[in-house]
């Protein structure tokens, strides 16, 4: 039995930090850190187009801090961000509820994005994208995406043991 009583404190503590880490973290109020990858994987280089959309219609751009990592100033702008990053292999989404913390843009947040889009409004991220204000996407429409994601991908996950996650 006090195996399990370590582990179950060991896990209160994992929560607690995890939970903590928001008002702990040295980052700025109104930033939201991106890591971006492009559909293989590699991490986005300088030169790509980073930005984004506020709940209200209101335009950003994210500037490069590192290979793989863009900071976004969200100074006045109204969650959630829809966020798109543009290269010469096309275009990705992302989303995020708050308008502090990190984020991604890669091709899975992209298919989850789209799919829960889809579900939600019959619509696309590309076509919210050219809207002057975007849908607003619910946690429970985000993790209906990602649901719908998982269940599609459930035999390579299981057979090549990788996991989907998204930052919401």
């Amino acid at each position: 039995m006090k195996p399990l009583r370590w582990n179950l404190l060991i896990a209160a503590a994992v929560v607690a930090v995890s939970i903590a880490t928001p008002v702990l973290s040295k980052e700025k109020p109104n930033q939201i850190t991106l890591t971006v990858s492009f559909v293989d994987g590699t991490p986005a280089p300088r030169g790509i187009d980073v930005e984004f959309h506020d709940a209200a219609g209101a335009a950003g751009t994210c500037d490069f801090k590192k290979v793989g990592s863009f900071l976004c100033d969200t100074t006045g702008k109204t969650a959630p961000l829809l966020l798109m990053s543009s290269s010469s292999g096309g275009l990705l989404f992302g989303y995020s509820l708050t308008l502090t913390g990190t984020a991604n843009i890669n091709g899975l947040t992209d298919f989850a994005l789209n799919q829960a889009l889809q579900a939600a409004f019959g619509t696309s991220a590309l076509d919210q994208w050219e809207l002057s204000s975007p849908r607003v996407l619910t946690l429970p429409s985000l993790a209906s995406g990602l649901a719908a994601t998982n269940r599609m991908l459930l035999k390579p996950m299981v057979e090549y043991k990788f996991t989907t996650s998204l930052a919401l």
